[in-house]
């Protein structure tokens, strides 16, 4: 094998262990927040902003706190706030989360659930990443540039098909897994504290009670939902009983709208899988 189809070869294997290696810390970082099951009250010793866009900012928050007889310092990312003004400043405290055992790993409470969705959105990038790099290598399987050789053409085509194969069962694998794990979750009532606007993005402010606690937690609304919440409205949730942190609002959905999720699923399927069997019978017919 020459040491130019290696090379081309190496971008996305190189591209793979990257989105291995992201998928694995987004998996633990939300496995960290799920499963954070004690408490501890810290104190801010800083507070950063940056501005996101003319009316967005950012604020970065790192917390002192205590735990098992030492100390300990966490920073996280506030959720985006339409203010020049940060909720939190230096000195006031903030409740510390974090799992049993390992008081090293806390996270502001509030802040988890900010900190597992960056680091989903991280891996979903990665993942589309090498997703386009795979289709972009088409062309190099396709047209006879006079680049590489027939064989190595139909293995250069062979590896990227199956790595789109692999990409897109994965993908379908974690949305049915997904969609069973969360026919599991537990119904809870919560009351809306505060409904604002970052953008386009609706955020609830919500209390709710589990196990006797009364926990505070801000809920972005799906924009698919049509209702509206003011203040003191009763909002049902849902969680799951092994991850008590992860919140959700719950909507119950329409039967047209079930019906028309099987219907496009079923199609994109038929659409792909026509679309691999035809690239792989141009692969196998390469001249």
């Amino acid at each position: 094998m020459r040491i130019r189809v290696i090379l081309v070869l190496l971008v996305p294997a190189v591209l793979l262990l990257l989105t291995v290696r992201t998928v694995l810390r987004c998996i633990r970082m939300r496995r960290l927040f799920r499963t954070a099951d004690a408490a501890a009250e810290g104190t801010v010793t800083k507070v950063r902003a940056a501005k996101l866009t003319r009316t967005l900012y950012s604020y970065t928050v790192s917390v002192r706190y205590e735990a098992d007889g030492k100390t300990f310092e966490t920073k996280h990312r506030l959720p985006a706030e339409e203010s020049p003004e940060c909720p939190m400043e230096a000195g006031s405290t903030a409740e510390v989360r974090y799992r049993t055992g390992h008081p090293e790993t806390g996270f502001m409470q509030g802040s988890g659930q900010s900190s597992a969705d960056l680091a989903t959105i991280t891996a979903l990038c990665a993942a589309i990443l090498l997703f386009l790099v795979l289709l972009c290598s088409g062309s190099l399987v396709r047209y006879p540039l006079g680049w590489f050789t027939v064989p190595e053409r139909r293995l250069l085509g062979i590896v990227r098909l199956t790595g789109i194969a692999l990409f897109l069962l994965a993908f379908a694998a974690l949305g049915v897994w997904t969609l069973l794990i969360y026919r599991r979750a537990v119904p809870l009532t919560g009351t809306v504290l505060e409904v604002r606007k970052v953008l386009r993005q609706t955020i609830l402010r919500t209390e709710y009670e589990m196990n006797g606690e009364y926990r505070t937690v801000d809920l972005p609304k799906d924009k698919s939902d049509k209702r509206e919440f003011s203040v003191g409205d009763r909002i049902e949730l849902r969680c799951l009983p092994q991850y008590p942190n992860e919140i959700r609002i719950y909507r119950k959905k329409r039967r047209a709208e079930i019906v028309l999720g099987v219907i496009t699923g079923c199609f994109m399927a038929w659409q792909l899988a026509d679309w691999l069997a035809e690239d792989l019978l141009d692969v196998i017919h390469l001249k």
